[in-house]
């Protein structure tokens, strides 16, 4: 049976995928180890329905391309867009307005792609498929949280904390995404088993992509993925808590540089995924299971810390914290490129953890390591300088330049005021930062003689620490916050940030395959491609009316279908752009003042006319 069909509706593409589970056609596999459990409770339907969308989300999110590494013509393929019809035990439930938005908010939000959903009724007598096999057995254990269990540095000094610390069981929910990752999962599972006996049910669950290799790696919907696996766990053993372990500074994910591995960011565990994961739980109904972060305050410093603080330092050579899977092997587990690997590294040589880590092997030995490609280099640098400034962090200087990023922070802190959660925010990064300088100088101590010796190649991370940051690896700050720094406009909590009228940069990039829209809002943020395309499309009847002299009410406006961008839209999506041009200029507003703009901005609308930008606009140029 096809459980659901998925099509990419970019105009790129007319990808169309099946969702498959079974027989010889099957497309992806969705097993499950036994649960074993006392009083187990019946599994709602709604679970196995949670499972299949976000099982048809992820293959989507695996099976179409976002460009590659190069991220070609600045990102232009980053986002897709999906039309998926689903198969589900009750299509009135998941069409129902507060779960279809509560699902694709949430899928949205994790990929930053768009989707679409449609629910059809499973075929009359045909069984909805069991993922887990529930069994009950006489065992007199009832089980408190729910732990996804990755392996990691994190997930690890979670599951052994809240051991150590309670008197609790736990599950430890493990994706078994390849061989590599299972034999180290397993070993870290028994090891806890062992510690704390009768007290860990571990449960491996293999969901991936039949027979196939993946398109796309960033796999950014895993998320929606473990959170419906975790779901089903939760209401079979009545569990009220899912919990991610990921440090603070991995789970905001401020983006290290404009120029490189912004857009990759993954929001796996940031604040507001969760918030919003929960939100989609909660409204499929049942009593509330909680999905929380305990170690969304910590730096991956203080998780090691957790690690010393119980014990299980010999236990860290097990962990795998690296990203990229596929080049892992049984002999090297870190490629020391990426920025989890970074991280690892650099909260090690801070602690002073280096001989737990001497059967852990790098690819590219994060400190002294010859980087060989462009990228690796450029990564490592642009990681390293970021850390550093943040070390200077403030929440006004954050706010100033992260803008977007801390509004979308602040909303999945729900619990915090408003300027308690940025200073806890600039808190943590400062301390992130603090870390790294620490590592950076025991790495030179460590490294002395091969530095003194000149045995450190000029490509690698300690030999260019030092150099000019006006070189080609600097980074860039957006431009709209250079300006407001030079001006001293930087944003304050002692009165507006946010000056009207609005100063606005229209200007274009080149990209491999076509020029790329930008808006420089000063004060405000940068809105690129497609949402600022429509502004941009706009502006030469903005312009005329201004050489014209016209009053502001004589301004004119411009009927969707009328409005011709660089990349030829429909209406449907004019109007679509529009409004994403508009929500990403209010959440940078939202976050400088603290509430919501009063009314739309940079693009007005009136009823049938039409839209046009601000008349009261300034463009600089």
């Amino acid at each position: 049976m096809i459980e659901a069909q998925i099509t990419c509706v970019a105009d790129r593409t007319d990808k169309r995928l099946n969702l498959i589970f079974g027989g010889s056609s099957q497309t992806f596999n969705l097993a499950a180890g036994d649960v074993f459990a006392r009083n187990l409770m019946p599994l709602p339907e709604t679970c196995n329905d949670l499972m299949r969308i976000a099982c048809a989300v992820f293959h989507a999110d695996c099976s179409v391309s976002r460009g590659g590494d190069a991220r070609s013509d600045m990102g232009a393929a980053w986002r897709r867009g999906f039309s998926a019809k689903v198969k589900v035990s009750d299509p009135q439930l998941w069409a129902r307005q507060d779960v279809r938005e509560a699902l694709v908010d949430a899928a949205g939000f994790l990929t930053e792609d768009t989707f679409q959903f449609e629910f059809e009724d499973l075929p009359p007598g045909k069984p909805t498929q069991q993922y887990f096999n529930f069994a009950a057995r006489e065992d007199e254990r009832t089980f408190d949280e729910v732990i996804l269990f990755s392996g990691g540095l994190d997930s690890f000094a979670g599951a052994l904390q809240s051991l150590a610390t309670g008197t609790g069981n736990v599950v430890l929910l493990t994706h078994r995404s390849s061989q590599k990752a299972i034999t180290r999962q397993t070993k870290l599972a028994d090891y806890l088993k062992e510690r704390f006996p009768k007290r860990v049910l571990h449960v491996q669950i293999t969901a991936r992509r039949k027979a196939t290799v993946a398109t796309e790696r960033t796999q950014r919907s895993r998320s929606l993925l473990f959170t419906s696996l975790g779901y089903a766990v939760a209401r079979a053993l009545q569990i009220s808590t899912i919990s991610f372990y990921e440090n603070g500074v991995i789970s905001q994910n401020l983006p290290i540089s404009g120029s490189v591995v912004g857009t990759s960011a993954t929001r796996t565990t940031h604040p507001l995924s969760l918030v919003l994961l929960e939100r989609l739980l909660g409204a499929l109904g049942g009593s509330r299971i909680a999905i929380r972060n305990p170690f969304i305050w910590k730096t991956k410093a203080e998780v090691l810390e957790v690690i010393r603080a119980h014990g299980a330092e010999d236990q860290i050579k097990h962990t795998v914290s690296c990203t990229n899977l596929h080049t892992q092997s049984a002999e090297v587990s870190h490629c020391g490129d990426c920025t989890q690997c970074l991280d690892r590294r650099f909260a090690v040589f801070a602690t002073g953890m280096e001989a737990f880590e001497q059967d852990v092997h790098y690819s590219t030995d994060v400190f002294v390591g010859a980087r060989g490609n462009g990228r690796s280099r450029q990564v490592a640098i642009e990681w390293t300088r970021h850390a550093r400034r943040m070390a200077q962090m403030t929440p006004d200087k954050l706010a100033n330049e992260f803008g977007l990023q801390m509004s979308r922070l602040v909303r999945g802190l729900p619990d915090l005021p408003r300027d308690e959660a940025r200073s806890r925010i600039a808190e943590l990064q400062t301390k992130h930062g603090k870390t790294a300088l620490i590592a950076i100088e025991n790495a030179l101590r460590y490294h002395a003689g091969t530095l003194a010796r000149g045995e450190v190649p000029v490509s690698a991370l300690l030999a260019t620490l030092s150099a000019d940051d006006t070189g080609d690896t600097a980074i860039e700050l957006n431009p709209s916050v250079e300006a407001g720094l030079e001006q001293g406009t930087a944003a304050s909590i002692h009165g507006p940030a946010v000056r009207f009228p609005l100063q606005v940069r229209f200007y274009q990039t080149e990209g491999q395959r076509r020029s790329v829209d930008h808006l420089d809002v000063q004060d405000l943020g940068m809105v690129s491609g497609e949402p600022a395309s429509v502004a941009h499309a706009l502006k030469p009847v903005f312009d005329e009316d201004r050489n014209l002299g016209r009053p502001i009410d004589g301004c004119r406006y411009t009927l969707a279908k009328n409005i011709t961008t660089t990349k030829k839209m429909s209406v449907s999506a004019v109007t679509k752009n529009i409004r994403r041009c508009r929500e990403e200029l209010a959440e940078f507003y939202l976050a400088m003042e603290g509430i919501p703009p009063a009314e739309p901005l940079l693009i007005q609308s009136h009823g049938p006319k039409g839209y046009r930008l601000d008349p009261t606009i300034r463009v600089i140029t």
